[in-house]
C-alpha cells in the first residue's frame, strides 16, 4: 500500500529488492578511483518500494520515515 499522499500525485513506485552479500572482496582500483569488486550475492524475496516524483525546479529532496 502506498504512503498517504502518494497515490495519484505524480509519484511512481520502484522496487528496491534486498540482497545478501555472501562474499565481497576488493580486488583492485580503477583509474577513476572506484574499486574493482568481486562479489557473490543472493537476492531475497523481500525488499522495499521506493516512491519517486520529478520536481519542476530540478531540486532533489530526500524524505525518510513513515
Amino acid at each position: 500500500m502506498p504512503p498517504v499522499g502518494v497515490e495519484g500525485a505524480g509519484w511512481s513506485a520502484w522496487p528496491a529488492p534486498a540482497k545478501l552479500n555472501l562474499n565481497l572482496r576488493i580486488i583492485g582500483r580503477r583509474a577513476d578511483g572506484y574499486h574493482l569488486l568481486q562479489t557473490v550475492f543472493r537476492l531475497l524475496d523481500w525488499g522495499d518500494t521506493v516512491y519517486l516524483r520529478a520536481r519542476g525546479d530540478g531540486r532533489i529532496v530526500r524524505v525518510s520515515g513513515p
